[in-house]
């Protein structure tokens, strides 16, 4: 949906600008080849470093910086994308989501990285035990999270036909565990 909307607007722009057909799929292909460039560049800005700074933070020469900042994502290494990562001063996360695992499987993935990220929350909580507005902005962004998490999952069981139990499930049967084996990613720190 989000794609076709932004296609849309690209089309609309080159219409408007007298453009054909075929420049304005030009124009949107390009962007949609510099998602991550833009990305990059997008956090570079909201840090308030210039390209000079980054270049500084990775050790290589400005004019690197700029050719990465000019290139598509396709044309970026790895390791070039976690030093200008890095030199941001932000994580980078990544996932490798097995699309050929059941949804079910892949949705406990996502639970477990979203109980890891509250667990340090809760230790950075633990940690200010002197600062009370911490540790209630905490509190109230972790129930946040609840009542988030609970709102979208009734709106996606709406549609379904109710479940009946004889009995309800044990706890033991609404486990999770079967996913930490399965579970890929991986998070580097800067």
């Amino acid at each position: 949906m989000k794609k076709a909307k932004e296609e849309g607007a690209v089309n609309a722009l080159a219409a408007e600008l007298g453009c054909e057909k075929e420049t304005a799929e030009l124009v949107y292909k390009r962007i949609q080849a510099r998602r991550l460039v833009k990305m990059l560049m997008s956090e570079r800005v909201r840090h308030n470093l210039s390209q000079k700074e980054i270049a500084a933070k990775m050790d290589c020469s400005e004019s690197k910086i700029s050719r990465m900042e000019s290139s598509n994502d396709v044309d970026l290494n790895f390791g070039d994308i976690l030093a200008y990562v890095r030199a941001t001063g932000i994580n980078i996360s990544i996932m490798l989501d097995d699309s050929t695992l059941p949804n079910a499987t892949r949705i406990k993935h996502c639970v477990l990285v979203i109980a890891s990220m509250l667990r340090h929350l809760t230790d950075l909580a633990k940690e200010e035990d002197e600062d009370d507005s911490i540790r209630n902005a905490i509190n109230k962004f972790q129930v946040e999270v609840l009542m988030n998490f609970l709102i979208k999952y009734q709106e996606s069981g709406a549609a379904l036909p109710p479940i009946r139990f004889d009995e309800p499930p044990s706890i033991g049967e609404l486990h999770i565990a079967g996913a930490q084996n399965a579970l890929r990613g991986a998070s580097v720190a800067p």
